[in-house]
């Protein structure tokens, strides 16, 4: 026991290496001291020593199958394991959900590793499983409503979501997904007042100032529409290399090579990583775009020289009508805006 007085001493103190050396000793008289093992398995991984963690808690799981000591060895897997071998962590948590169903923590992982893998059905499937258990846990229900946003289907996004935000749940997660499931369903003042909720978390984020551009060139917001856009320009000439989103917005074209898409139709997964000055003159296009088909600051130069040329400028105009004609529904009147969102 004085030992492992002395290790949580030393752990207290950030004195991390002497803890091990404290828990190595207590180990030595008593090997099948659990909370020792635990504690020792634990800082292992705090120390980013994960090969041994692995070796630990594998070790501790052949005769201890409690939910936490699985939970290290599933940990420790997904450090040391490669995409390569992702299928092992996987099967470590789906072993957690066999034995514990009503473990939200292994759900919720699984879910991220399927989202991160673009399985989204498989996150979907999982965090029903769950929910059907429980479904209030704040955390699953983030995970399933971001799988069905980047699986496309928006509407059931958009329930998850209103719950979430019912729940006083203001993450950046939540926020951003939620803005972008309505904007992609061309619900653009809700889009808006959540794009504006994530921006106060992450005030530099390129996605989510495109977005918010975009979405404010269709409300009331146009001025601040493109604020948003000259500020992610000015962002993307700033760093060397950044995550652009390949989605049309208000005028429907993103130029220079990067897919055109319209709301609805844009994959959410798959921002495209490309160089600094292609980044920075698709955001010019978007903005300049913007300032033609909305019309919303006459006299306001290009940034940066964007040449503005009669071809050029008709194709804004253009674009502009063209939306107004197709998607006669996206367009909202501006004469009384609504309240906004909770």
């Amino acid at each position: 026991r004085a030992y492992i007085e002395a290790a949580e001493c030393c752990k207290s103190l950030a004195k991390y290496s002497e803890a091990l050396d404290y828990y190595q000793n207590a180990l030595h008289i008593n090997p099948d001291n659990k909370y020792a093992r635990i504690q020792y398995i634990s800082l292992l991984m705090n120390m980013k020593r994960y090969r041994e963690s692995l070796k630990e808690s594998n070790l501790l799981a052949e005769r201890d199958s409690s939910a936490y000591v699985l939970h290290l060895r599933a940990e420790s897997m997904g450090q040391v394991y490669d995409n390569t071998e992702i299928m092992h962590v996987i099967d470590a948590y789906l072993d957690i959900q066999k034995r514990y169903p009503n473990d939200y923590l292994s759900a919720a992982k699984l879910g991220n590793i399927y989202v991160a893998g673009h399985q989204y059905e498989d996150a979907i499937s999982i965090t029903e499983k769950y929910r059907s258990i429980d479904s209030t846990n704040v955390l699953v229900n983030r995970i399933n409503a971001q799988a069905y946003c980047l699986n496309k289907d928006y509407p059931k996004a958009i329930e998850r979501y209103e719950q979430l935000l019912q729940e006083k749940d203001s993450s950046f997660q939540t926020c951003f997904y939620a803005g972008i499931s309505y904007y992609a369903l061309e619900d653009f003042y809700p889009a808006h007042d959540l794009l504006e909720r994530a921006l106060k978390d992450d005030n530099t984020n390129i996605n989510v100032l495109y977005y918010l551009g975009r979405a404010c060139s269709k409300t009331s917001w146009k001025e601040d529409g493109v604020t948003y856009l000259e500020t992610a320009v000015s962002l993307a000439h700033a760093q060397r290399q950044c995550h652009v989103p390949p989605i049309c917005g208000a005028c429907g074209l993103l130029q220079d090579g990067i897919s055109i898409h319209r709301p609805g139709e844009y994959p959410s997964d798959a921002i495209r990583k490309i160089r600094p000055a292609e980044t920075q003159t698709a955001l010019r296009r978007s903005l300049y775009l913007l300032l033609l088909s909305e019309r919303c600051v006459q006299s306001r130069e290009i940034p940066n020289g964007l040449p503005e040329n009669p071809s050029e400028k008709q194709q804004g105009q253009s674009a502009g009508s063209r939306w107004r004609t197709e998607f006669p529904s996206s367009e909202k009147t501006t004469d009384t805006m609504p309240p906004k969102t909770g």
